[in-house]
């Protein structure tokens, strides 16, 4: 025990006082996971009277050190007791991580820009060099200038994951049908020859969205580059080929997020000018920055 017994008292009453406080600063907690509250239900109530505890504590400070302790704990007391009053449930959010235009130049190989206001993010691929291809998963896939060539039957994932997007470019097509532009939520972009050797565009989801005829020359009107666009907005999906657009709504169980994928066709796809917009899904983010080093 100190030499000083009326030292040591204060000391310890101070000890019990801040017990005390963290005790009730407890209590909205507890009462949030319970269901049970007390006289109000966000809990501020019990965070002033902690605060009004300390403050009660402060004329007994025994030194500069011990003041300042209380005086900081009052001061977060009173910060929390402004934030649940501003509405701020204390979960993570948008705020508390902000990826940057800078992180994901570091990841990705495409030209990006970011907007770090509205979280949508650009990448364009000239294809000028095979290390464009870091930015999807899958193989089969190979550059030659200004070209993304995909072998018959392969796929390519690309690794951002969006709530919502928007591909576009041009590609040449070299057989009937297959997937050319789909989403991991479900959404698909797809291309077949029917009756009378008309080509046509598909919508499809865990059931059919929607179609209309593309090309009416068969064969011969798919020689030529064809310029595209798939895009998820919302609670909509729309899909460009050559003149034509369809779109329709999302229904379940398919999901506007997620990632971009290319392919499978069953013959090799040609693909240039790739752009690939849309917001970034937070998740997704979080994950990046815990992994950056």
């Amino acid at each position: 025990m100190p030499s000083n017994p009326f030292s040591y008292r204060v000391q310890r009453f101070i000890v019990l006082g801040s017990l005390a406080a963290v005790i009730l600063v407890s209590i909205p907690r507890v009462s949030a996971q319970t269901g049970v509250s007390g006289s109000n239900s966000d809990g501020t109530e019990q965070l002033e009277e902690a605060a009004i505890f300390l403050e009660g504590r402060l004329p007994f400070a025994n030194s500069p050190q011990a003041k300042s302790r209380i005086q900081s704990g009052i001061d977060s007391l009173r910060e929390l007791v402004a934030s649940v009053a501003d509405g701020d449930d204390g979960q993570m959010s948008d705020v508390d991580f902000k990826p940057t235009t800078r992180v994901f130049q570091r990841y990705l190989e495409g030209t990006v820009a970011f907007d770090e206001e509205t979280w949508e993010l650009s990448i364009v691929y000239n294809f000028k060099n095979s290390k464009q291809l870091k930015d999807f998963r899958g193989d089969g896939a190979s550059v030659r200038p200004g070209l993304l060539i995909i072998e018959a039957g392969k796929k390519l994932e690309h690794v951002v994951e969006f709530k919502e997007v928007a591909v576009a470019g041009t590609v040449k097509l070299t057989h009937d049908a297959g997937e050319l532009i789909s989403t991991s939520g479900g959404l698909r972009m797809e291309t077949t020859f029917g009756y009378q050797q008309r080509f046509v565009l598909f919508l499809k989801g865990a059931s059919d969205i929607a179609q209309t005829q593309v090309l009416s020359n068969g064969r011969s009107g798919t020689a030529q580059p064809l310029p595209f666009l798939f895009k998820v907005d919302g609670q909509t999906v729309a899909a460009t080929l050559g003149k034509r657009t369809i779109g329709g709504k999302i229904g379940e169980p398919d999901k506007p997020e997620g990632a971009v994928m290319i392919g499978p066709y069953q013959g090799p796809l040609a693909i240039s000018g790739l752009r690939i917009v849309g917001k970034v899904d937070p998740a997704w983010a979080q994950t990046l920055l815990e992994n950056e080093p």
